[in-house]
């Protein structure tokens, strides 16, 4: 798909996109869900909350962002982007394992709705290259959104689509 540029655009694209990937598990019993080995070590259930997570930070970014305030980095001192999220997904994945899973679906639905609510009060002119949020952010708001929403569950999908029948 071409990218969207506006913010109905985007919030279509995004709502289009999790429609797919909470398709992709609907069907899978709890027991399926929380089967560890769907990507490396994490379950389903991992996966949801390692989106909850992006999902929730993507939010917090934004709403940052709009006050004028720069983002919060995940990074540490000398470690690079990459090192520092995998640091963060490895803390977020050992804070989630023992949580139940009614309790992290509940949360990734949550966090869902709250990301395209946040993606909802932006305007067109949010999302310009050259807007006061983008310049805040340091980089494409369209390329925070998509890499916590939409691009984030195609990267997981299909994973997830291989425990279907």
């Amino acid at each position: 798909m071409d990218q969207v540029t506006t913010s109905q655009g985007v919030q279509a694209h995004i709502a289009e996109a999790f429609g797919q990937f909470a398709d992709s598990f609907a069907r899978l019993s709890d027991e399926q869900l929380e089967q560890p080995g769907v990507e490396a070590d994490w379950s389903v259930k991992d996966i949801l909350a390692h989106i909850t997570f992006w999902h929730n930070r993507m939010a917090l970014l934004i709403a940052t962002a709009q006050r004028g305030e720069p983002p919060a980095t995940l990074r540490q001192p000398g470690e690079d982007s990459a090192a520092a999220v995998d640091r963060v997904n490895a803390q977020n994945y050992a804070a989630n394992a023992d949580r139940p899973l009614a309790e992290v679906r509940a949360a990734f639905e949550q966090s869902y709705q709250h990301a395209l609510a946040t993606v909802a009060r932006l305007s067109d002119a949010d999302l310009a290259d050259d807007s006061p949020i983008c310049q805040a952010l340091g980089g494409s708001l369209l390329a925070l959104i998509a890499g916590d929403t939409y691009d984030h569950y195609a990267e997981h999908l299909p994973s997830i689509q291989a425990l279907r029948p």
